[in-house]
């Protein structure tokens, strides 16, 4: 399943389609449509994407 109400996921696949605004879910299923079976792969791209990091656990 599609993360479609992600806030990061939406900008990400506003950032690497060039899309004006945050794209819609209905617009976000359409896109990654031909990502599948691979959806959740192509979610980790739209995060990394941002150049987000996460803290390591336990420091």
């Amino acid at each position: 399943m599609l993360p479609v109400d992600d806030l990061g996921v939406r900008r990400g696949f506003q950032q690497a389609y060039g899309l004006p605004d945050k794209p819609s879910p209905e617009e976000m299923r359409r896109i990654a449509e031909p990502w599948r079976p691979y959806r959740s792969v192509g979610t980790w791209y739209m995060w990394r994407s941002l150049g987000v990091t996460l803290p390591e656990e336990g420091r």
